[in-house]
């Protein structure tokens, strides 16, 4: 996803990562927007996002815009999680470890009112069909590549191929282990 990702992104330009559990890829995104870029965080697990902040404030591209938002993407009222125990074993794939959910309002990204946009990256946990439903608008609009994975299943992917037709976008995928296992990445573009 990272070789992937910096092929599709404009130095100096916009992108937004959806809940990138770790700090290795924001980082080369970052780094790869340069000076004058902008890069929007969507992870509402508190401790992830506070060490991904912290790797990048230490190896980041100066002159960066770095904004966080605490929750996900997304059009409706309330959404719960897991909570995350970082003190026990995690996994920067899944919501949380711990029975206690966290209570968020989501954001939209068409509300973002963005003017320039090159990139959508999302990695799971992301609720994928949340976010491209608050987004569609500003697809249309500004034409960004989207990049999403890992895919657990084909018919998540059938689902987000379905959901991007109307505003003409195509979709790839790369099976992370062909043969073994459903798991891909997509990338969606438009025409």
């Amino acid at each position: 996803m990272l070789e992937i990702g910096k092929l599709l992104l404009r130095a100096r330009s916009q992108a937004i990562m959806v809940t990138p559990g770790q700090s290795s890829f924001p980082i080369a995104v970052a780094q790869h927007l340069e000076r004058e870029g902008r890069l929007h965080i969507f992870e509402p697990r508190e401790a992830r996002r506070q060490l991904i902040a912290m790797d990048l404030l230490d190896r980041a591209a100066t002159g960066i815009q770095i904004q966080y938002h605490d929750t996900f993407p997304g059009k409706v009222e309330q959404a719960a999680f897991p909570f995350e125990d970082v003190l026990s074993e995690t996994n920067p794939a899944i919501w949380g470890n711990l029975h206690k959910k966290k209570s968020i309002k989501p954001q939209s990204i068409d509300a973002m009112e963005l003017d320039v946009l090159s990139c959508i990256i999302m990695s799971m946990p992301a609720p994928w069909k949340l976010t491209l439903e608050s987004a569609l608008g500003t697809v249309e609009r500004l034409k960004p590549a989207i990049l999403i994975g890992p895919v657990g299943s084909f018919q998540d992917i059938r689902e987000i191929a379905t959901m991007l037709q109307p505003v003409k976008y195509q979709c790839w995928i790369e099976q992370l282990e062909p043969g073994k296992s459903e798991t891909s990445v997509l990338l969606a573009v438009n025409d």
